[in-house]
């Protein structure tokens, strides 16, 4: 429950230099540094990571019908149950990792997600059992739980303060459509001649085990490349460790010139308080967080909605085999992958904000999900549109959040933070499936998209009462900081 580790406002910086001059802080050094070779490779990398997580989030649901359903008594609800019970795994993952991360650093916790996820992927894609495949992806999905708070967490702490926004979004935005790009193309090719093969096909064996290739070259490149968080580590009292890191940046960025000081960072101001993790729900905090977690949950209903629907609709509704449904969910995901590049584009323009750019993003996804669930028994050509673009946003939308959750959580529980507040996001994941299963069981196919665009909708009010802009503003290191000031003026 308590995290003894020294916080967080920064020592008086006139006592710093040695000519009486203020000692910069990490975020001034790293914005003098810019961006270059280092933040490149580690995007790459935590976006190698994501690609990962991307492929287990739609593997089971594509591959359903390839599995052996006669030999082990598998039902419609199966096809469910096995997302959600992944997703289930994450929001534990999320927590315990959260925690952990916050404890011990950030690029620890992260190397050992690859040492959970890696073997029980390919014990995954060996199961000759149910049962075996139920603890299998509950295992991964606690892995990917680990992984995915942690990775946002340090690449906040790493980012060019200027670009941070964007340099967060593309970890999970170009991971995740990446992944899912990636697991079709490898179903395809898999699958071969067993096209209209639909119990006890060998090929989704494989596109299980595809997963763990970009996250063992990831997990290589963590392990001997990336240094630790230099604010977690002015967190807890190693200053020169993270100037050691500024520096290794600087000389990786071809930018040792252009550090400030020498590469000197000022200290924090030691406070050996103990830290509850409970601060989160407290005030000045919990207002923000509490916001953050339930708009992030109604939104999250849409984009794990829509991905575990539209494969169904296609098989069910549309009557495609498995090449013309992995073709045509192709074409969704790239419509997704369109969308990442320009929330990257636009993030971190001045004067559009955080919270704009997400109403923005709502006002669109609710009417064309609406107008998807009212036109269900039309043509593909009608409703195909409709789920497409609104699918292409609300993926825009999701992703808004981890930039939201870095920037508004302290540095002493971002990690806990932004893995509680995502972890619970995922009940969505876990609930979605099973109501939408239900409605398609019991109820007009369009009350599918209706029940999505409503609760965007409902995520899109809570949001616009209950949120703090974090446009521009300096990052905190603990529950007691204001947000630093800004010379931008958000539009909302």
């Amino acid at each position: 429950q308590f995290l003894t580790i020294p916080m967080s406002s920064p020592a008086p910086r006139d006592n710093g230099g040695d000519d009486g001059r203020q000692l910069p802080t990490s975020e001034e050094q790293l914005e003098a540094i810019g961006t270059g070779t280092f933040s490149y490779i580690t995007i790459f990398t935590l976006v190698l990571f994501n690609v990962s997580y991307g492929m287990e989030i739609l593997v089971t649901n594509i591959c359903f019908r390839a599995m052996p359903h006669t030999k082990w008594g598998m039902t419609d609800q199966d096809r469910a149950n096995l997302v959600a019970i992944a997703y289930l795994g994450f929001i534990i993952g999320a927590f315990v990792s959260g925690y952990l991360a916050d404890k011990f650093g950030r690029k620890p916790i992260i190397t050992i997600h690859s040492l959970i996820f890696v073997p029980f992927t390919i014990w995954s894609a060996l199961s000759f059992d149910l049962a075996t495949v139920y603890l299998t992806r509950f295992v991964v999905g606690i892995s990917e739980g680990v992984m995915l708070p942690v990775a946002v967490s340090l690449i906040a702490e790493l980012a060019v303060p200027s670009r941070r926004g964007t340099m967060i979004i593309a970890v999970p935005g170009i991971g995740f459509v990446a992944g899912e790009f990636v697991v079709l193309l490898v179903g395809l090719v898999a699958m071969g001649d067993q096209v209209e093969c639909e119990d006890d096909c060998g090929w989704w064996r494989w596109v299980f085990l595809s997963g763990i290739i970009p996250d063992i070259i990831a997990w290589l490149i963590m392990l001997f490349y990336i240094p630790e968080s230099p604010r977690y580590l002015l967190l807890v009292g190693e200053t020169e460790e993270a100037e050691k890191a500024i520096r290794q940046i600087a000389i990786a960025n071809g930018a040792e010139d252009c550090l400030l000081d020498s590469g000197r960072i000022a200290p924090l101001q030691p406070d050996t308080r103990k830290v509850s993790s409970l601060e989160l729900l407290q005030p000045p905090i919990c207002w923000d967080f509490f916001a953050i977690v339930i708009a992030w949950t109604l939104f999250g209903m849409g984009i794990f909605g829509i991905n575990f629907l539209v494969p169904i609709l296609l098989e069910t509704d549309y009557h495609y085999n498995a090449q013309w449904q992995f073709s045509l969910l192709l074409i969704f995901v790239l419509a997704q992958g369109i969308s990442c590049i320009f929330l990257i584009w636009v993030i971190d323009m001045p004067d559009v904000g955080r919270l704009f750019l997400v109403m923005s993003l709502c006002l669109l996804v609710v009417p064309l999900w609406a107008g998807a669930g009212f036109a269900m028994g039309q043509s593909l050509l009608v409703v195909g549109p409709l789920a497409l673009v609104g699918m292409a946003a609300a993926n825009s939308l999701y992703q808004c959040f981890y930039v939201y959750a870095a920037e508004r959580m302290p540095t002493s529980h971002r990690a806990l933070g932004i893995g509680a507040a995502n972890g619970l996001s995922k009940l969505s994941a876990v609930a979605g499936p099973i109501i939408l299963a239900a409605l398609l069981a019991h109820a007009p196919h369009g009350a599918t998209f209706l029940t999505l665009a409503g609760s965007v909708a409902v995520g899109a009010a809570v949001i616009f009462m209950s949120s703090t802009e974090t446009l521009g503003k300096r990052m905190t290191d603990h529950p007691d900081d204001e947000l630093g000031p800004t010379e931008r003026t958000p539009l909302l």
